[in-house]
């Protein structure tokens, strides 16, 4: 097996590039049960939004489009894990559910 790097949040590489991390609460239909600090990095071609914690990660050219990728991201992973029943899915999945059910509401 190759030493490959995969591109997700535990992965960045936060640089000096970096900058304060945004407080988020709200996202697209979505609430944090707790606010949660993003960390941005800043790239030459935009910026990621990351949080080792929700294992989020989104990118996008300006602020505003990173969180409208965030908030995608976060309807995925939502209908994807969240809404799954336990019995298909693996322990790592069923952990991702708990964590997603612990800390954010979705708002309709």
């Amino acid at each position: 097996m190759t030493n490959a790097k995969f591109y997700y949040p535990q992965c960045v590489n936060y640089s000096s590039k970096s900058i304060d991390p945004v407080k988020i609460e709200h996202i697209g239909r979505f609430h944090f049960k707790k606010p949660f600090y993003f960390i941005i990095e800043q790239l030459d071609d935009g910026m990621i939004l990351s949080n080792k914690e929700s294992d989020l990660i989104a990118f996008g050219k300006t602020l505003e489009s990173a969180k409208i990728n965030l908030a995608a991201e976060l309807e995925m992973v939502w209908d994807e894990i969240a809404m799954e029943d336990d019995s298909v899915m693996d322990e790592v999945a069923c952990s991702r559910k708990r964590w997603l059910l612990d800390n954010v509401e979705k708002c309709d």
